[in-house]
């Protein structure tokens, strides 16, 4: 391990009264032509001059939809102006742990590019769909789509924070096995060998402390903005599962046109990829967190029992014990692989509610079996 300086530089980041006068101005306007547009849509359901909404329905698990994307959209962008303080304190406790660890320079993570450009992949294909179809006017969704990339851009930041932490963490694991004794190396006694000079207890204390603080930072920046954002993304999820499914029972008239009824379907699995990529981070997170409890287990019990090394290894434990590294909500529950499967019933659950309440309204004047 490298050894760097006593202390970290701290990280500078300018404040711009322009940049912020321009992204207030640019959000405000955003939100506020989307909601006249869809309140007005709407509200052209009840003289049945739509062409979109052609049942009741659907007009109000859509306006529902759009509702649940501007709520969504403001907090994110109230969020990153509030908590900004905490993104400069989140880059400087990283940058603490860098130094101590002797890492270098983080790279730039390609693939949460190439996943924000997927996502956008998919609102040019809507887009180029409702032109084929001719359905939709030029301009009339475009501010609609502004919210979806807002919404995107604010889960890959998360997502960046979180994978910032599992890597310096999974460092972390990376230096305690390489203290730990190898299979099959031992001295000429028979004895196991602990590699001299690869461990210093304090370095490693302080920096999972650090990261500690940062999972903290992190939790606090994005509470509200995710909580928001994973409403409604199993709002949209159920949405979207409903107006595909509408189709495939028989509920209502077959589409003329299959287009739409594809694109429903691939928002829905992009829907569920969301949710799927900002829990599997902040859980690769905790596993990286879980592993360093378990390495410095077994490392104690190979050093001699009263020894100084073992008394330090002792002492981190009981750091490692008191100072968990997991990712929450708004401390309403943990950011793990648990949350996909609360989500799945909850979509299962809200789909057979919609869709009792489609099927009255859908076979009016026919002979009816429920009860």
């Amino acid at each position: 391990m490298r050894h760097g300086p006593a202390q970290a530089v701290p990280i500078l980041l300018r404040r711009s009264c322009a940049l912020l006068c321009y992204s207030v101005a640019l959000v405000s306007a955003v939100l506020g032509y989307t909601i006249y547009s869809a309140v007005e849509e709407f509200l052209a359901v009840t003289q049945n001059n739509e062409v979109r909404w052609t049942k009741r329905t659907d007009a109000y698990v859509s306006l529902c939809e759009y509702t649940t994307l501007w709520a969504a959209t403001g907090v994110a962008a109230a969020s990153s102006w509030l908590r900004r303080d905490a993104d400069i304190r989140h880059a400087d406790l990283l940058s603490e742990v860098d130094v101590m660890l002797g890492l270098p320079p983080p790279r730039p993570q390609l693939w949460l590019a190439a996943w924000v450009a997927a996502m956008l992949s998919v609102l040019v294909a809507d887009k180029i769909v409702w032109f084929m179809t001719e359905q939709d006017n030029y301009l009339e969704d475009m501010p609609l789509y502004v919210t979806y990339f807002t919404c995107f851009v604010s889960e890959t930041l998360y997502m960046s924070d979180a994978q910032a932490i599992q890597t310096r963490l999974a460092a972390i694991n990376q230096v305690l096995e390489e203290a730990s004794p190898r299979p099959g190396h031992r001295d000429a006694h028979g004895s196991p060998v602990v590699l001299p000079g690869t461990l210093t207890v304090s370095r490693l204390a302080t920096a999972h402390s650090l990261l500690a603080k940062a999972t903290q930072t992190v939790s606090r920046r994005y509470g509200l903005a995710l909580l928001t954002d994973m409403v409604a993304l199993l709002i949209n999820l159920v949405i979207t599962c409903y107006l595909f499914l509408e189709h495939m029972l028989p509920l209502s008239e077959p589409p003329e046109d299959y287009t739409r009824f594809f694109m429903e379907i691939v928002f829905a699995c992009l829907h569920f990829s969301r949710i799927v990529m900002l829990v599997e981070q902040p859980s690769a997170a905790t596993y990286e967190a879980d592993r360093t409890g378990a390495l410095m287990g077994y490392l104690g019990s190979t050093v001699p029992y009263g020894s100084m090394m073992h008394e330090q290894l002792k002492a981190l434990s009981v750091q490692l014990r008191h100072q968990q590294t997991s990712f929450t909500n708004c401390g309403l529950f943990d950011m793990n692989r648990t949350v996909i499967v609360s989500i799945v019933g909850a979509v299962a659950t809200y789909l057979l509610v919609l869709l009792q309440l489609k099927s009255p309204s859908s076979t009016k004047g026919q002979p009816s079996n429920s009860t």
